[in-house]
């Protein structure tokens, strides 16, 4: 199933890009380019009914509850589609909780997977300026990898 997670996410966020014609901004940049605010809410909810289950049951006991917390950080950003007029302090907050809950569980569970930042790193210092692409995008991606990732594993 999370393979099918994966190809929906993939295939979703490069029809969006494709649509808004240029590089989103942000994955939750969606809920603008959609037709509906509610296209990004059933693809957030997606992702937590299908992804964060299977992350709870791969990591250890003692780290489970971080699953819950990265669940209410997707809940808030899921609340608050528009974030640019409505809600947008607590769409930001529930994004960083969302990525600092997961990226510890994966830290403490599978710390190997972070890995996966040193490329965004790179990129950020070395090369943003040269591309012109926006660093939460490619920020949320990559808890999206790690997420992805630690769930197969």
């Amino acid at each position: 199933m999370i393979y099918f997670v994966i190809a929906v996410t993939v295939i979703y966020i490069i029809y969006m890009t494709y649509k808004n014609g240029e590089p989103l901004a942000s994955i939750s940049e969606i809920s603008y380019v959609a037709k509906h605010h509610w296209e990004f809410m059933a693809y957030m909810l997606f992702l937590a009914v299908y992804v964060l289950p299977v992350m709870y049951r791969k990591s250890s006991p003692g780290t489970r509850f971080l699953t819950y917390i990265t669940a209410l950080g997707m809940f808030m950003a899921i609340i608050t589609p528009v974030f640019r007029t409505h809600g947008a302090i607590f769409h930001d907050v529930g994004g960083v909780i969302t990525c600092v809950a997961c990226q510890t569980c994966i830290l403490l569970n599978h710390p190997i997977l972070l890995l996966a930042w040193f490329p965004y790193v790179f990129f950020f210092l070395f090369m943003r300026k040269e591309n012109h692409c926006h660093p939460v995008f490619w920020a949320e991606m990559t808890v999206l990898e790690n997420m992805f990732m630690y769930s197969l594993i």
